[in-house]
């Protein structure tokens, strides 16, 4: 089994557990409309793709990790914004996580409000 990670695109960030890497993954993704909030909500545009393709960027020596970009290269891991906000110390910098997400949801239920 291979532990696959989309670095860039939509799919950024999303991890994948594969059987053997491949040259492209495929990704679903659902319709997206982009509203446009100064015209009454009126569609700006309609992204009908429903899946998204990711090229083999490159796999670990030991081939248990493989990382997928939009275009094939590495260069995805240098543009730092996946990992850190460009702009401030990841340390001060807030992680919003899902609450539905039971694995990454940190939740102090003394401190939420009833």
């Amino acid at each position: 089994m291979v532990e696959c990670i989309v670095l860039d695109g939509w799919h950024k960030g999303h991890h994948l557990v594969l059987p053997d890497t491949y040259p492209r993954i495929s990704l679903l993704k659902p319709e997206t409309i982009t509203i446009d909030d100064c015209c009454d909500g009126e569609p700006a545009g309609i992204d009908k793709d429903l899946r998204k393709d990711y090229l083999l960027a490159f796999v670990a020596v030991d081939k248990k990790i493989a990382l997928y970009t939009t275009d094939g290269t590495s260069k995805a891991i240098t543009q730092r914004d996946w990992v850190t906000p460009a702009n401030r110390n990841w340390l001060e910098q807030p992680l919003y996580v899902s609450i539905h997400d039971p694995n990454k949801s940190v939740v102090d239920h003394h401190s939420t409000l009833a």
